[in-house]
């Protein structure tokens, strides 16, 4: 009953957003001392979303499937009623979309990972004309 109330569908929506938007708005508005406030709202979403996802597998049928050959996990009703090869089914399309979104946030945790946002100094020397006549070491052009 809890995945129909309001209050819920609610807070799920809030927080697609936040996954849709999070960061682009967190690099845009945001600066670097932020980080830690919108790791908090990435790990508490990704946990919403996770909880939804279990949820959503026990209040709807065919949400989660797991079924190998023709009669699933349920044993309610046919699965494979086309015969396709393999007779394997594994979670509907809705089911790999919200897991694979959800766990799309743990990329953009900053103590997870490896920072991608780091800032790099490169000095490029140029002649009276403009020319790069020295520069990019580093990174192995010149």
């Amino acid at each position: 009953k809890i995945s129909h109330h309001y209050l819920w569908n609610w807070t799920i929506t809030i927080l697609d957003f936040v996954l849709l938007f999070g960061v682009p708005i967190q690099h845009l508005i945001f600066n670097k001392n932020s980080d830690t406030i919108f790791d908090a709202l990435y790990m508490n979403t990704m946990i919403f979303l996770l909880a939804d996802i279990v949820l959503m597998s026990h209040v709807i049928p065919n949400y989660f499937v797991f079924a190998i050959g023709e009669i699933g996990v349920r044993k309610t009703e046919k699965v494979n009623r086309c015969g396709c090869w393999p007779p394997i089914r594994i979670g509907s399309f809705l089911f790999w979309f919200d897991f694979i979104s959800a766990l799309s946030l743990l990329w953009e945790i900053s103590f997870l990972g490896t920072p991608r946002h780091i800032m790099h100094r490169t000095d490029i020397y140029v002649d009276a004309d403009g020319v790069m006549t020295y520069g990019f070491d580093s990174y192995g052009i010149f």
